[in-house]
């Protein structure tokens, strides 16, 4: 049986869907895997390696207070005490953004996996949205590929 373009197309398609879904999946699970089962805890936002200039330059936050702002200059670092004690910095696995601002200084709600307290997810900044976008895309993409499959002379 020979395969024509077409065949080659739909195929590529059908597994780039299945990696976006798995993807997606992934995404999806590790958040409510913590949500369920993580331990919640308060971290406290520390400056990333390079930071944004000091407050008071007409920035409209308060004296000494400092807000990270460009992604370019690093995520903050978040540190939290875990249920025995141990003090852990991270890095922050979500960028801020104008609408919600990492203040440096200022506390976040997280909750962290107690077999791996690196592993983190911040109160309503899981951004499942781009999980969800990555699922749908994927489902899209293997339907779409199999149609071509299917259908293409």
């Amino acid at each position: 049986m020979a395969y024509g373009p077409a065949s080659v197309v739909g195929l590529f398609a059908v597994v780039g869907g299945a990696v976006s879904l798995v993807a997606g999946l992934a995404g999806l699970r590790h958040v409510w895997r913590l949500r369920g089962g993580g331990v919640a805890a308060w971290a406290l936002i520390k400056p990333a390696l390079q930071t944004s200039g000091p407050a008071g330059a007409g920035d409209g936050h308060a004296e000494g207070e400092r807000t990270v702002r460009s992604h370019a200059g690093g995520r903050p670092r978040l540190q939290f005490t875990t249920e025995d004690e141990r003090v852990v910095e991270i890095v922050c696995p979500v960028s801020p953004t104008r609408q919600q601002p990492l203040t440096i200084g200022k506390h976040v709600l997280i909750r962290y996996d107690p077999a791996d307290p690196r592993t983190v997810v911040i109160h309503r900044r899981e951004r499942l949205v781009w999980d969800y976008g990555f699922a749908g895309a994927g489902v899209a993409w293997m339907f779409l590929g199999l149609l071509v499959l299917v259908f293409a002379p």
